[in-house]
């Protein structure tokens, strides 16, 4: 068999998956990959269409079965061309609903793939290619990428509507926010939590526990929400990461963590807690100096099989800027691409960011944001972190922008023997 055939049976095993699961559990197959796969990535179009009308049956609350699905089917002309028989046997497939999201992304993969090439064959078919300087051309084919991938798809206002009144109703019926929340009531009380599409920038001076934040947000979205999170970090290795996290989920000191003083009970108790951890959707990334593409091919690549809620960048600084320029325009573009892969990706960045020198004894604001106060300009929520005095416990929370709230400040604790933060409505709960 050679590579075209092999290709062509694994497309349509993938796809053909997808429909069958679809049919039998649409939680699984349809709710959970909606950023993931649409019915136009779809390369048969028959099994698109019949995937499109689950979704729509699914959507209006309708339950799935054979006979309600074949009327809409029948409604749509899609019986038309594949027969009564051919549904029977699209849906009557049996494949392992745990394996929904693979086959989700192996759709979606192959879809990309499919229109890249395409993409790439337009533009190398016409004197263009030849005549361009071969910037224009990668600027030409990144542009027409994204629009033959579907990112800029067009709804009227009436359907965004529509779409905003039914997350609304989806939020309260299931007992939460719209957003995503961070772990800390306070916070998500002042800004409704991370959303899909926003960049956050979490700033302080080094020392004030900008890490152990974004690395406590980062577990309670992974761990208490079971969302899927992926975690650059620049400046920090991932056993330094699993230490401060080892502190403040198992309340070990963290000096002792440090300096390998561990004692027996401690290896018990990291030993108890490991199948927990093992369920956490949270996967960690170590190398240093990095590109906003690189970071973004590698947030597509070792997203967790749950999808990609929450991408962390620790930090701003330690980001590689493309192409080299003067050092302020060169942040601003590593925030305005970042920008675009939350939008892209549909996901939450977090951006950790060091304050200049010049916030060295003050109480930090907008100006304070290392080298480039333009940073701000594509940031939707920017949260400063400041501690007064080195040694105090109390740190202020400074929430400089809010893209859906007012700008606001609050105390939390920070207890360094665990790098833990505690929320004020929370701080009843730990002893240390």
């Amino acid at each position: 068999m050679n590579a075209e055939s092999q290709y062509v049976r694994y497309r349509r095993k993938c796809e053909e998956a997808l429909v069958g699961i679809a049919f039998r559990d649409p939680l699984a197959a349809i709710d959970r990959v909606l950023s993931v796969v649409k019915p136009s990535d779809f390369e048969d179009p028959d099994l698109g269409a019949v995937y499109e009308v689950l979704g729509d049956l699914h959507a209006a609350g309708t339950r799935l079965e054979l006979e309600a699905v074949s009327a809409e089917l029948l409604k749509r002309g899609v019986i038309d061309r594949i027969g009564m028989q051919g549904v029977r046997e699209i849906l009557g497939r049996s494949y392992a609903v745990a394996n929904a999201g693979h086959y989700a992304k192996e759709v979606a993969r192959l879809a990309d793939h499919r229109r890249l090439v395409a993409c790439a064959d337009r533009i190398t078919a016409g004197r263009y290619a030849t005549d361009a300087d071969p910037e224009d051309i990668l600027q030409r084919f990144e542009a027409e990428s994204r629009l033959n991938r579907g990112t800029d798809a067009a709804s009227t206002i009436a359907e965004c509507i529509e779409q905003m009144v039914a997350d609304h109703r989806q939020a309260q019926a299931e007992g939460h926010m719209l957003g995503m929340s961070t772990g800390f009531p306070s916070l998500d009380e002042k800004t409704s939590g991370l959303h899909r599409g926003q960049l956050w920038v979490l700033g302080a001076r080094s020392g004030t526990g900008k890490t152990a934040l974004a690395l406590s947000i980062a577990n309670a979205i992974a761990g208490t929400d079971n969302r899927g999170v992926v975690f650059f970090s620049l400046e920090m290795s991932k056993t330094e990461l699993a230490e401060r996290t080892v502190a403040d989920e198992l309340g070990i000191n963290y000096s002792r963590l440090c300096f390998s003083d561990l004692r027996e009970e401690d290896y018990q108790r990291i030993r108890a807690a490991l199948p927990r951890f093992a369920g956490f959707p949270f996967v960690v990334l170590d190398r240093p100096s990095q590109s906003v593409a690189e970071i973004k091919a590698k947030a597509k690549v070792h997203a967790p099989t749950t999808g990609l809620d929450l991408l962390v960048v620790d930090t701003l600084q330690k980001v590689r800027p493309s192409p080299r320029q003067e050092r302020r325009l060169e942040l601003k573009k590593i925030a305005d691409d970042l920008k675009d892969v939350a939008k892209e990706l549909n996901c939450c960045v977090l951006l950790c960011a060091q304050l200049n020198a010049e916030a060295e004894g003050k109480e930090p604001d907008l100006t304070h944001l290392s080298e480039s106060k333009q940073v701000i300009e594509s940031v939707d929520t920017c949260v400063l972190l400041h501690r007064e005095d080195p040694r105090a416990e109390s740190v202020k929370v400074k929430l400089e922008k809010v893209r859906r709230g007012p700008r606001n400040s609050f105390y939390m604790s920070f207890d360094g023997r665990f790098q833990r933060f505690t929320d004020p409505r929370e701080a009843a709960q730990w002893q240390p």
